[in-house]
């Protein structure tokens, strides 16, 4: 498989500062890889450093949110969000989301609950409308299963439910991956569309590239 974007958590083992980017070399606990973050300078900044870039010293904890890349065999992160880890519960969250998405991507995705024979737990589904997921659209771990209950098909609710339920905080999720998740049900061209649709009346908003997006 490949893999275009990733997040890693880690400790800062080094840092090297140029005038045009700062790279960390990261140990994530199962190796070491360096971080590229580029240096963003507006007229009015200069030398300036934000609290934030001040606090990312060597030895404190970091969360990467970058492009994986390869050049002559060797790999490193462009980074386009870093943030620090002042949580030690971050660092477990990440690790049991690793493992989810792993496990996932090695096994496949669990078939749907089978509800029907439940009313109870029916009517409890029915009823719950305050999580991202509702008696619309039945999670199958990363997918949705084309036997999915989809109602009326409304794309535009799908995707909100899928980036209530996926996104990450400051980064928002990307628009490939709203595609995967909703690939069974709908088209990318048909995807793409509603989310220009989206974009142009202020629902939605880019992050951190053009390629990730958020709810307003």
């Amino acid at each position: 498989m490949d893999v275009g974007q990733v997040c890693i958590v880690g400790r800062i083992n080094s840092i090297q500062k140029t005038s045009t980017n700062t790279r960390f070399n990261v140990d994530d606990g199962t190796g070491q890889v360096d971080v590229t973050k580029w240096v963003e300078k507006s007229d009015n900044e200069d030398d300036m450093v934000s609290d934030e870039d001040a606090a990312l010293q060597e030895g404190v904890y970091i969360k990467v949110f970058g492009n994986l890349r390869d050049y002559k065999g060797k790999r490193s992160i462009g980074a386009h969000k870093l943030i620090l880890v002042l949580n030690p519960d971050m660092i477990t969250y990440h690790n049991l989301e690793a493992i989810y998405v792993h496990l996932e991507t090695m096994k496949g995705i669990l078939p749907p609950l089978d509800l029907q024979n439940n009313n109870n737990f029916n009517t409890r589904i029915n009823n719950d409308t305050r999580g991202p997921l509702n008696d619309n659209m039945r999670a199958t771990g990363i997918g949705f299963s084309n036997q999915t209950n989809v109602g009326s098909n409304n794309i535009e609710d799908l995707i909100t439910q899928v980036m209530q339920r996926y996104s990450v905080a400051d980064v928002g999720i990307s628009i490939s991956d709203i595609c995967f998740h909703l690939r069974d049900v709908f088209s990318e061209a048909e995807i793409r569309n509603k989310l220009g649709y989206l974009m142009n009346e202020g629902h939605i908003y880019e992050t951190t590239d053009d390629n990730h997006i958020t709810l307003a």
